[in-house]
């Protein structure tokens, strides 16, 4: 049996481990540079399962749901460090007294970049921002947000990944969501709204739209991989004995790319949406850096 010094010490001891184990909390899933922020030790961004943080040895530690790991490849034993992405793309890891230890990434050219962990468990760069949204409100636009009970189902984030696919639209609306700003889709005529609790901001304009006098059944979305966000309105054809698309071509009009690429739209925390093309995949190099 054991005697009551042993006990306590072993209980003293459990409490120094715990103690020193590293804290880590949430800080979401990208960075942005116009906002300079950072990525600290103690600190991570998870998507699902997959999550990356900056160790003790000022590595990048990249982990994925299927249990691979990726870590950077230049270290500095018993540092803390942060790691951030600048206005060229870039991702610098940074001592406490500012000294740059790693660069990740080729530089662009200035502009407003975003360093996000993707749901594939993939740490991407994306920019320049090829579109960011006009949040000026107007009298005639303002109308109150009324908040519903659908309000309170999951958070969507507030990254909208390009696809072929479109994407489930959720019974509130809500397509992606950061503090108090909300991507609203209305149904009811396939309209693209950022939202605060208080008021309508901003209508995003809508072009090409086609005339329908038919019933509407359904509202889509999509972010295409050419850089389009795209809205169809589903509709009841009498005629055709079935339900026709009617494309709504919202922005992204125009945007040209050598060939279709990978794009995200973020909705940032000041209410303003931007849309970005994929610029390069940090953890594919091996850890290779270039300092």
């Amino acid at each position: 049996m054991a005697t009551p010094t042993l006990v306590m010490t072993s209980f003293l001891l459990l409490l120094a481990f715990l103690f020193f184990l590293p804290a880590f909390s949430d800080t979401g899933v990208a960075l942005f540079s116009d906002y300079h922020a950072t990525l600290s030790t103690g600190q991570s961004l998870v998507n699902g399962e997959n999550s990356v943080c900056i160790n003790n040895d000022c590595q990048l530690d990249l982990r994925r749901a299927d249990g691979s790991r990726w870590t950077s490849m230049r270290r500095e034993a018993d540092t803390k460090c942060n790691a951030r992405i600048n206005k060229r793309g870039e991702v610098i890891i940074r001592t406490e007294d500012g000294r740059v230890v790693d660069v990740l990434g080729d530089a662009g050219e200035v502009g407003s970049y975003a360093l996000v962990l993707t749901p594939e468990g993939h740490l991407k760069t994306f920019g320049r921002t090829i579109w960011a949204g006009d949040l000026t409100a107007t009298a005639a636009t303002s109308t109150p947000y009324q908040r519903s009970r659908s309000d309170s189902e999951a958070d969507p984030g507030y990254i909208l990944y390009s696809s072929d696919r479109f994407i489930d639209v959720p019974e509130s609306g809500t397509l992606l969501k950061n503090d108090k700003y909300r991507l609203i889709l209305d149904s009811s005529d396939c309209e693209l709204s950022v939202i605060n609790e208080e008021s309508r901001l901003h209508h995003l304009k809508v072009v090409n739209r086609v005339p329908t006098t038919t019933t509407t059944t359904t509202c889509e979305v999509k972010l295409t991989t050419e850089g389009e966000l795209l809205t169809a309105l589903n509709t009841v054809n009498p005629d055709k004995y079935g339900v026709d698309p009617v494309w709504h071509r919202v922005f992204g009009t125009g945007v040209t790319t050598v060939q279709p690429t990978e794009f995200i739209g973020a909705l940032l925390a000041t209410g303003e949406l931007r849309i970005y093309p994929l610029k390069s995949r940090i953890d594919s190099n091996s850890g290779a850096s270039r300092v």
